[in-house]
């Protein structure tokens, strides 16, 4: 029940976030890419690989965004993303089960290098950003004269 009152309430709001599992997970990259990275060298610091768990179609949106290399066969690793899905029906005890999609490894270097490099800062430049945000703060936005 809980997977539709999200789908409802974002109809209700005229939102597009319309997800049966209740994430908004246009802009998870944001958050979620940067944990990696930050998680991501602790732990290689301390000699410990790190797992990210996750529903595929994040796992997804992630890899679009960040573009970051996966290692082949006996090439080292710091970061292992293991993308899963929920299968139907839901199970006696109120549960959905779980396979697992995806796996693919990679290292915090070629992460960090994607992370900060996307398709999308290469066609945006510095210049843009500023006028972008001159215009935005000249228009009146909260905060802004």
């Amino acid at each position: 029940m809980w997977r539709k009152y999200f789908t409802d309430e974002a109809e209700a709001a005229g939102r597009d976030d319309k997800v049966a599992y209740g994430i908004n997970m246009s802009n998870v990259h944001k958050r979620l890419g940067t944990q990696v990275a930050l998680k991501g060298e602790y732990l290689r610091e301390i000699g410990v690989p790190l797992y990210v768990v996750t529903q595929h179609t994040i796992l997804r949106q992630l890899r679009k965004r960040v573009n970051f290399r996966p290692v082949g066969k006996g090439e080292g690793w710091d970061i292992t993303f293991a993308g899963f899905d929920y299968l139907e029906p839901v199970g006696p005890d109120g549960r959905l089960p779980l396979t697992l999609s995806e796996t693919v490894r990679t290292t915090l270097s070629d992460y960090q290098e994607a992370l900060t490099s996307s398709g999308v800062a290469k066609t945006f430049l510095r210049g843009d950003l500023i006028e972008k945000v001159k215009r935005k703060a000249l228009g009146g936005s909260v905060g802004y004269p």
